[in-house]
């Protein structure tokens, strides 16, 4: 009989962020596998499963977060289910009632890193008291070791996380070796979220229709940490050389007012606004060029879904070697205008060259199909059963 598992998370369905796909196709996947599964997600419009904790909007952080109301009876009904594990994808009020669970009933812990909690520190000054106070909760919560004055607030409360998890998991090794210098005896792995091909959608209108010259695209959240700024002043600097390419952003737009302000001012860009993935199939066709302007992603689902449309694409974190790039289909370049600004200039030289595009598509597409859903969910079902039997220990 395959193990219960219980999937705790603070994003999920409807929500449109990386955690929320890889933990839904994660949920399908084990299910269809024969796996008994819940998911304790907040509660949020459209969201589905049996265990939902009661949550509120908060604006520019997140689009839902946990009261903590219902934590009790969200407990309970734990326990009745008895999972075998607890596999928990975040950091947030519901991520710490997981662990608080597995703590309590000593049931395995498995934590899966998705976020660069640094990041958020940096990006997120006006909530640094709210963080701030988070770090504390989680610290007790775990019966976290004293660290250093010296040690950044973001990595008291992860090092917390990790060294209660009986086993981490990190997306990819840019993760794995921040995790490692804090957490170097905890039993990890790298294992990245798999992604398959979008279906090929039905033909019919699409958003990018009429437009002229080269198309460079972005998907993704519009945020500042996403290097959003960064992108938008090398594209500045492309229309000063006339380059004739219209830059296209996949994502919700509104929810950084500063970002919003200057999106509204900015020339030869097409804003979408969130897209559904079956939606994006078209949009993956009629692009020329994928940009990546962020270095604090862990991982970058983007990049798969580019990489199986056969996308050339331009990357700005070197560390962010992933299991679809290479120097046949990426290039690397600093986080600066002018060098992403002469990286895509070069990356569009290519596309004009017929075999070296036909290279490039054709390099993507195999490199992104080693890594599919399926192949990622039965890495994770032999760790679950490594874990059970002692393995890690």
């Amino acid at each position: 009989m395959k193990p219960k598992i219980a999937l705790v998370t603070d994003s999920y369905a409807p929500v449109r962020n990386g955690v929320a796909v890889a933990v839904a196709q994660l949920r399908n996947y084990l299910i269809r596998s024969g796996y008994s599964v819940v998911v304790v997600a907040p509660s949020g419009t459209g969201t589905r499963t049996k265990f939902l904790v009661p949550s509120c909007r908060v604006p520019g952080i997140h689009p839902y977060v946990a009261t903590g109301l219902g934590f009790r009876s969200c407990l309970r009904a734990l326990r009745q289910f008895d999972p075998d594990i607890v596999h928990v994808h975040g950091w947030g009020p519901v991520s710490l009632l997981g662990i608080h669970f597995a703590r309590r009933t000593a049931t395995p812990l498995v934590v899966t890193w998705h976020t660069d909690v640094r990041a958020y520190f940096d990006y997120y000054r006006r909530f640094l008291p709210l963080l701030l106070g988070w770090q504390v909760v989680v610290r007790l919560v775990c019966n976290a070791r004293l660290l250093t004055d010296h040690t950044h607030p973001a990595d008291r409360f992860t090092t917390a996380i990790l060294e209660v998890a009986d086993l981490v998991i990190a997306p990819s090794e840019k993760v794995s070796d921040q995790l490692r210098k804090l957490a170097p005896d905890r039993p990890m792995t790298t294992l990245p979220v798999g992604v398959d091909p979008i279906p090929p959608a039905s033909a019919g209108h699409s958003v990018l229709s009429g437009i002229n010259g080269a198309v460079l695209l972005y998907v993704g959240r519009i945020a500042p940490e996403k290097g959003i700024d960064l992108l938008l002043d090398a594209y500045e600097i492309l229309r000063k050389r006339q380059v004739n390419a219209t830059l296209v952003l996949v994502g919700d737009y509104r929810s950084s007012r500063g970002l919003r302000k200057r999106l509204r001012n900015a020339q030869g860009i097409v804003l979408t606004g969130e897209l559904d993935r079956m939606e994006l199939a078209n949009i993956y066709t009629q692009a020329d060029l994928f940009v990546f302007p962020s270095s604090t992603d862990t991982q970058g689902l983007v990049l798969h879904e580019a990489a199986h449309a056969g996308l050339p694409m331009v990357v700005v974190d070197s560390k962010l070697h992933s299991v679809v790039t290479d120097e046949r289909n990426t290039t690397f370049c600093a986080p600066e205008p002018a060098a992403l600004a002469d990286a895509l200039l070069r990356t569009f030289g290519n596309q004009e060259d017929r075999a070296r595009s036909t290279e490039i598509a054709r390099a993507g597409k195999a490199l992104a199909s080693r890594r599919s859903v399926e192949h990622q969910c039965d890495e994770l079902s032999v760790l679950y059963l490594q874990l059970l039997r002692g393995d890690f220990e």
